[in-house]
């Protein structure tokens, strides 16, 4: 008759041990959310989601860039957008003074000082639009590089710049070729409409250029970036982000067996130790 009483115990101590490690690494991937928090949790799942972790941070860094381009542009734009209405109603004016028929020059006077207030305006917007400290409408935006796309080489070169007097400038009033002009002077009001309206058509060209870089060329770019980080992400997900569910199941799985195995070795501990005093009685 033999007793294997140590060989029983140190196999119920290796099952403990290999229960502890379950439930330690269910603990681990429930904390952290993922599935492969050491290399030895898959060391090719590990390989892929690391290249795919640092492709997302790239695209991620592109479609903030391009976001930056957006922004550059509907600032350039608003500014724009204003230098158009105050031409608008400098317009306006020039058409109300020039019916002499039933303008006094008490009346004049007072068109030509809204007309020259709203030239100053004017001015001020030119030299005063700008994103992230990079003056727009001054006449200083030329050939500057904006990101089109997520790869290098995709930019365009862009000028944000006033063509009416013939050459590139700002769209201050000496840019647009809207300077010096007066209501009071004889024919002011008819010389005034014509140089306004050829300072409509120029900001209203720069603003259709800038629409399209916008919305054709960056917008297009960008939506289409944001779709391909949703797709890459959701790959990665699958490859290293933990279920859940399932780790929930498994801790408490594990849970039950490391506190049999206790109690199952604890017992075992207690009848060997009866039967030695048996043995020994």
């Amino acid at each position: 008759m033999s007793l294997s009483i140590n060989g029983s115990s140190t196999a119920n101590s290796y099952q403990i041990q290999k229960r502890s490690n379950d439930l330690a690494q269910s603990l681990a991937k429930l904390s952290s959310g993922s599935k492969l928090n050491s290399a030895a949790d898959g060391p090719a799942a590990l390989i892929i989601s690391q290249k795919m972790l640092a492709q997302l941070s790239g695209m991620q860094q592109s479609s903030d860039d391009l976001e930056q381009s957006v922004n550059m542009l509907q600032t350039a734009d608003g500014g724009l957008s204003g230098v158009q209405e105050l031409l608008q109603q400098q317009r306006n004016l020039a058409l109300q003074a020039s019916s002499t028929a039933t303008t006094d020059p008490s009346q004049l006077a007072a068109l030509d000082v809204q007309f020259q207030n709203l030239g100053k305006a004017i001015n001020q917007i030119a030299g005063n639009t700008q994103y992230a400290g990079a003056k727009l409408l001054d006449g200083s935006f030329q050939n500057k590089s904006v990101q089109t796309g997520s790869e290098s080489g995709q930019s365009v070169n862009l000028s944000i710049a006033s063509q009416a007097t013939g050459s590139p400038a700002g769209f201050d009033q000496n840019g647009l070729g809207t300077n010096g002009l007066s209501l009071l002077a004889p024919g002011g009001a008819t010389a005034a409409l014509a140089s306004i309206d050829n300072a409509l058509k120029d900001v209203g060209q720069q603003r259709g250029t800038l629409g399209s870089l916008e919305a054709n060329t960056i917008g297009s770019a960008l939506g289409s970036l944001k779709e391909s980080i949703i797709s890459l992400a959701s790959s990665k997900s699958t490859i290293a982000d933990a279920d859940m569910a399932q780790e929930s199941a498994k801790m408490v799985r594990n849970q039950i067996l490391v506190q049999s195995s206790i109690a199952a070795s604890v017992q075992q501990n207690q009848q060997a130790g009866y039967v030695m005093k048996l043995l020994g009685g």
